[in-house]
């Protein structure tokens, strides 16, 4: 199984090794495919996807803030420990993926609970509430 401190070249279809935690801001990443990859301490920020399929992976301790996400596909993936923060979801889908330990926002939670997701021992915060989410979608 290939580890993402490898780096997510957006410009090309490899991935290059990086020693350091995988950071990516600012960045569009399109038509890409990413299969049996495991993304650990990542950050995404401010960035977008487009048209990019996640299959497999497994996210752990990772953060999305303020990401876009347009035609994303993920499909049996799992995220521990991953924040999603501010994220934008524009016709996505998100199918039988495992979601645990997570903090979820608002419209990442509305996506996730359709399509066979589950979601245990998870926290939504807005403003007023945190709310702890537990569902076999």
């Amino acid at each position: 199984m290939k580890t993402l401190t490898m780096f997510i070249n957006t410009q090309s279809e490899h991935l290059t090794h990086s020693s350091t935690y995988e950071v990516v801001e600012n960045q569009v990443v399109e038509a890409k495919v990413f299969n049996n990859l495991t993304f650990s301490g990542a950050l995404f920020s401010l960035s977008a996807f487009k048209a990019v399929t996640f299959e497999s992976c497994t996210f752990y301790g990772g953060r999305f803030e303020n990401c876009t996400f347009q035609f994303l596909t993920a499909i049996h993936n799992q995220f521990n420990a991953t924040t999603f923060e501010n994220s934008t979801w524009l016709t996505s889908s998100l199918r039988q993926n495992e979601i645990n330990y997570s903090f979820l926002d608002y419209k990442t939670l509305y996506y996730l609970g359709q399509n066979n997701n589950v979601i245990e021992s998870c926290s939504r915060s807005d403003e007023n509430t945190k709310i702890a989410i537990n569902s076999a979608a």
